[in-house]
């Protein structure tokens, strides 16, 4: 399942869509930080996923060379691990005994990071979401079949799990495709948010809270023209940065 080759026919304007999904990001990992009982900032964070996950599907068209997007995203996943589940807080027991021991012993490191990827932060779901569409489009079925393997079996350590990888997917293989891909997508995700939990209710209809990731619909299919140009560097960097900048406020509010 690839894109076909009609060109881009959704909302090409991705500097806008970043920076809309860097802003409920922010929102929504300050929600679980600071505020775990605000709702409504879990409910804006649900919009940021969906538009990483369409932009991921934008630059693996774009991109004259994949395998350098997808190390570049690899680098930065592993880079941000580490603060990733210090500023979010996903310390288990076994790190924090690591942790008390000691990490300048490498062993004890290298331990503490293996741990660590039991929450793989989501720069790993989108790696694989790009690996995916470049065995599809090269046409490496082996490879394609042996990485469906690996999101399946490692769907509960990373962010969204195969769930998150099935809706890059989806966005590529119908990005010329407007309407195919408004009806796919939200069936997805509607599907998605009423068979993953029932911490929401509606009519009597009971629903998770990723069902609001629907929000994000809207912006991916209604074409905006801001012109709006982020750095590639900046886009990339973000994601470290803004998670050091929650830790750093989790310390000066001790």
């Amino acid at each position: 399942m690839t894109a076909a080759r009609g060109g881009i026919r959704l909302n090409t304007d991705t500097g806008f869509l970043k920076i809309i999904a860097m802003i409920t990001m922010v929102i929504d990992h300050v929600g679980a930080v600071f505020y775990p009982g605000l709702t409504v900032m879990r409910i804006i964070g649900r919009i940021a996923f969906p538009i990483y996950a369409y932009c991921i599907a934008v630059g693996c068209v774009y991109t004259r060379n994949i395998a350098k997007y997808a190390l570049r995203v690899l680098v930065l996943a592993v880079v941000s691990q580490p603060i990733y589940v210090i500023a979010l807080r996903h310390i288990t027991p076994a790190m924090s005994e690591l942790m008390q021991a000691g990490l300048m012993n490498p062993l004890n490191l290298l331990k503490w990071y293996g741990d660590s990827l039991r929450y793989a932060n989501i720069l790993f779901t989108l790696l694989f979401g790009i690996l995916m569409i470049w065995s599809l489009k090269e046409k490496k079925y082996v490879v394609t079949g042996v990485l469906t393997l690996a999101v399946f079996q490692l769907s509960g350590f990373i962010n969204y799990g195969w769930r998150g990888v099935a809706m890059m997917l989806i966005f590529h293989a119908f990005i010329d495709r407007p309407t195919t891909s408004f009806l796919w997508m939200a069936g997805f995700m509607t599907w998605w948010g009423l068979t993953t939990g029932s911490s929401n209710s509606l009519f009597g209809v009971q629903f998770a809270l990723q069902t609001y990731a629907l929000l994000a619909l809207p912006l991916i299919y209604i074409p905006t023209k801001t012109q709006w140009k982020l750095p590639k560097w900046a886009f990339y960097l973000f994601y470290p940065a803004h998670l050091a900048a929650i830790y750093g406020a989790t310390l000066l509010l001790r």
